[in-house]
């Protein structure tokens, strides 16, 4: 259909970014390559893998994989109606997932911050399940495979009279997640500043 269709405009505007989203991606990755590795290989020998390890390994991989699933149904104009079927949701399904491990990495931080303390973990454990099975729900469902008639790319787009939820609610509770985090990290680190020697605190703020 003719409304599935984006405009030259609209098209351009999505391929410049999503350009200057990988090419800062490949930068980053490029930089930090070294470093990643010599910390993957320490860790991997270690007797016993940590938490902190397997996340860290989660978000390398999510977020390389988000970025080349999203941006192979984007690029790509080979795409017929039932190939797009069963592709168009797999860019959703790892974008949650890159949201659920980042948002685990920011939970397990702000828990050890607080000195594992079980007022800080209960909340927090209960607050990160409603939030991703909130984004789950926001960002998967409803949404249908549309193949764009004019440049042949893939893409899962929701239809306004089935979600009227909209996907900005995605975001929102995102945000809302983070700044939550945030402000629990900033309360005990402005209450260990107070209260601790330099020495201390510079070791939460490495935490």
């Amino acid at each position: 259909m003719d409304g599935d269709s984006l405009s030259q405009d609209s098209f351009l505007t999505a391929t410049y970014l999503r350009v200057a989203s990988l090419s800062i991606a490949l930068y980053d990755f490029l930089e930090t390559a070294p470093s990643t590795w010599r910390y993957t290989r320490e860790q991997w020998n270690a007797p016993h893998k940590s938490v902190s390890f397997i996340l860290f390994l989660l978000i390398q991989f999510t977020s390389i994989s988000t970025l080349v699933v999203s941006n192979v149904g984007y690029f790509s104009s080979r795409f017929t109606e039932q190939s797009c079927l069963r592709y168009y949701i797999i860019p959703s399904v790892f974008k949650v997932m890159l949201s659920m491990v980042s948002q685990a990495i920011l939970g397990l931080r702000a828990f050890n911050i607080s000195r594992r303390s079980k007022f800080v973990g209960w909340p927090l454990s209960i607050m990160f399940v409603i939030c991703t099975t909130l984004e789950g729900i926001t960002n998967l469902d409803k949404r249908t495979p549309v193949v764009d008639p004019e440049y042949g790319n893939c893409r899962g787009v929701f239809q306004i009279s089935q979600q009227p939820v909209g996907a900005y609610v995605y975001y929102v509770v995102a945000i809302i997640y983070d700044l939550v985090i945030t402000a629990i990290c900033m309360m005990y680190l402005l209450r260990y500043k107070a209260f601790s020697n330099s020495t201390l605190f510079s070791k939460f703020i490495r935490m």
